[in-house]
Formats: structure tokens, sequence, C-alpha cells
């Protein structure tokens, strides 16, 4: 389901080579990938007639998805991420499986990302973290297995409170300066770094 924006409803959608049924500036068109054994990165070629060309990538988890659970009833592994809690039961970290992670890279993903989150003495989430994979994961079986190695330079978020009440989000690439990424109603803030 899509939305076009600016064309006529006499043009025409085609989606991977087939005609879209369309309602107004909205279409549909069901594309189909094969996910029952592995993983799959699927691409979507989109054209609009007369109009643009455009092609994206989705993915889709190999089915019957599976998910696992620890003692807690945390989710510690679904058909994409694996996920890391601490005792406060507050997500710490995710990172795709290995073999997501083997069919993102052969689709012409570079990297294997890690995201980090960081929570303050309320339980308040202050930070978030990503990392991108500095090796080849293809030679890597377990996220534990030692021979990742995670850079941050990725980009990094910080967040600020207001008692409860969340106000601003700053976020940084790799190591330049802060800048605000979105902001709620009330105090604007913006948070400077010195590294």
């Amino acid at each position: 389901m899509g939305r076009l924006y600016g064309q006529s409803p006499a043009a025409g959608v085609v989606v991977n080579g087939q005609t879209a049924y369309r309602h107004g500036s909205f279409y549909h068109r069901r594309v189909e990938f094969d996910n029952a054994l592995s993983p799959v990165v699927g691409t979507v070629d989109l054209q609009e007639v007369p109009g643009d060309q455009s092609l994206s990538r989705v993915f889709i988890p190999v089915t019957p998805e599976v998910f696992t659970h620890d003692d807690d009833g945390n989710l510690i592994q679904d058909g994409v991420w694996n996920y890391e809690w601490d005792a406060e039961n507050r997500l710490r970290a995710m990172w795709p499986r290995p073999e997501v992670a083997m069919v993102m890279l052969g689709s012409g993903i570079e990297y294997w990302p890690r995201i980090e989150f960081v929570y303050d003495f309320m339980g308040r989430r202050i930070a978030k973290n990503f990392f991108k994979s500095q090796t080849d994961p293809a030679t890597v079986t377990d996220k534990n297995a030692g021979a990742i190695v995670w850079a941050a330079n990725g980009y990094q978020q910080r967040f600020v409170y207001d008692g409860w009440t969340h106000r601003v989000a700053c976020q940084r690439a790799g190591q330049t300066s802060w800048h605000p990424a979105w902001r709620k109603t009330g105090v604007f803030v913006i948070l400077t770094a010195n590294r």
C-alpha cells in the first residue's frame, strides 16, 4: 500500500512489473518473496507512469518466526534480532542474528549493526548508541565469540527529560558535535560535546 503525491488519478503505477490497483492517490499491489527456508532481502521496483522510478529493499524474516524468552519473560531472540536485558528488565542491547546478518551482507548492506541503550538512576533511557561491525560477521557464529570488533562510527542519541516528560533528543554521527534531532513542547535544550 502506498500513496502518490502530485500525480493525476489517471497516472498508472507498476510494482515489480505488474500493474497496481489504484484508488485516488492510493495504490496497492501484493509482492511475494520466498522466505520459507531463510530470511530474504527482496527488491521492490516502483514505477509511476508517467513519472519516477524507485527501487527499495525490504527485509523479511524466515517463516515461521520463532520467539525465545528468558525466565523473566523478556524477548531474547526473534526472527531478526538477539536482545540483551539488564537486571531491571530494560533493553540493554540488540544485534542481528548471524544468519540474518549474512543475508543482509549478501544483499549489499556493508556492516552488521549493534544498538546499545543506556538508562539513568530513575530508569529513563538517556542514550542510544548505534555501532557498526568492523570485522566480517560471516566468520562469526555468535556475538559472544569475540571476533566482532564494534566501532562507534555510527550515530549516538542522547535524551533530555523534565521529570518524566521527554523533552528533547540530540544526536551526532561519529565524532561530530551534537545537534537537536527533534523536540517536544516545552524547554528547548541543545547539548554540546567536547570529545
